[in-house]
């Protein structure tokens, strides 16, 4: 009984799955549908409700900012800043959803899948501060492990005089 070989045919539709399961995969890692990354990178979330403050009756300068993180295990945020004017003083208004977050001088701690509302004072004069944009201002805020997020908060300005 003589051996055969596989169809033509066959051989030819096996080639094709193959480059098609190829094309596949190079075009979902490439969009972003998978990754083959273990590590995953820090983020903070900085909602557009946040606000910079210029209290021209009391000369201070504070940001009210609405952040969340999804990063593993916890991110801890070293400077926040605008311009050149960094903060002096950092507190939590409200946890939205978490658990702890953890405030040690002008460093905060955010655990995985913490939503905060945070107060954030500034060193600057109220009057010297100038939109980046028709009503907002730039916030950058950055981790003990050089990672930067940036985004802009509302300029709310209070006038009590």
């Amino acid at each position: 009984m003589p051996r055969r070989a596989i169809s033509p045919v066959i051989a030819e539709l096996i080639l094709v799955g193959i480059a098609f399961a190829i094309a596949i995969s190079v075009v979902g890692y490439i969009m972003g549908w998978f990754s083959f990354h273990t590590s995953s990178t820090e983020s903070i979330y900085i909602y557009p409700d946040s606000e910079l403050i210029l209290d021209y009756k009391n000369n201070t300068t504070y940001a009210i900012l609405h952040i969340y993180t999804d990063y593993k295990p916890a991110i801890t945020i070293r400077k926040i800043y605008f311009d050149n004017y960094y903060q002096i003083n950092v507190s939590i208004v409200k946890i939205v959803r978490g658990t702890s977050v953890s405030v040690s001088g002008t460093n905060i701690t955010l655990p995985q899948g913490t939503e905060a509302y945070i107060r954030v004072e500034f060193n600057v004069d109220p009057h010297s501060v100038h939109p980046d944009l028709p009503g907002k201002k730039e916030i950058n805020i950055m981790t003990n492990e050089g990672f930067l997020s940036k985004s802009y908060a509302k300029i709310i300005i209070k006038d009590n005089s």
